[in-house]
Parts: C-alpha cells; structure tokens; sequence
C-alpha cells in the first residue's frame, strides 16, 4: 500500500502526500497566503499582528485543512457500507499513484474521512 497522508483542503481537494514534512510545508504554504488575505482585507500589517491573531487569520475565510494517514483511511473505506465498486475505486486512488481527487467526486468519502482519526498536524508548524 502507498504509505504517505491525505490532506483535505478547505476547497474540497484531496492531497496525497509521501511524508509528513510534506505535509507541514503545504500547510504552512496555505497559511501564509491566508493569513497575507487577511491582512489585505482588513488593512493589517503582517508584521504587527500577535501569534493569536495570525492563528484566526489562517482560518478564518476558508477553514483549515485536515490531515489523515493513507493507511487509516483505507482501512476505513475496507469496514465502510458504501457500494463496493466505490470502495475499489477509492481504494486504488489512495493504493496508486493518484495524487489529487475532489470530494465532491466521491459523496461518501466526507463520512469516511469524519471516522478517521485527524493528525494534529498543528504541533508540526
């Protein structure tokens, strides 16, 4: 199986990732450009801005992205009550090479992912 974490961004994109400073380094990139909206829209200065203030910033037009292990979620998806040639798609996406689908592509996977535990991904950053 294709080791690695899925990220969910806040777009509905599904990201798969070979390693978790992979995974940080997207993150920290989505953050900095949220937080740089932010700031263009309510006229603040990046650097006057507290560690508290840029944590609401990151987050607080679109949300956060939410991060899983690939194998978590495949194992999910094998105990699932979906319909099995759904089951066998999304598995050979997460087993295979495909690195970014959408959610929107696949209704069941939002309950699946809700099941999975979340990476705490923010004691990395």
């Amino acid at each position: 199986m294709k080791e690695g974490y899925i990220v969910l961004m806040p777009n509905e994109d599904i990201i798969q990732l070979d390693n978790l400073n992979d995974v940080v380094l997207m993150i920290q990139e989505f953050n900095k450009k949220t937080i740089e909206e932010y700031c263009d829209d309510y006229e603040i200065e990046y650097d006057d801005m507290s560690k508290n203030e840029m944590n609401f910033a990151s987050g607080y037009s679109v949300g956060m992205p939410r991060v899983f292990k690939t194998e978590d979620v495949v194992d999910i998806i094998k105990k699932s009550n979906i319909i099995q040639c759904e089951k066998d798609s999304l598995i050979s996406k997460f087993k295979l090479t495909d690195k970014k689908i959408n959610l929107e592509d696949y209704p069941d996977l939002e309950d699946i992912l809700d099941e999975c535990d979340e990476i705490a991904v923010e004691n990395y950053l």
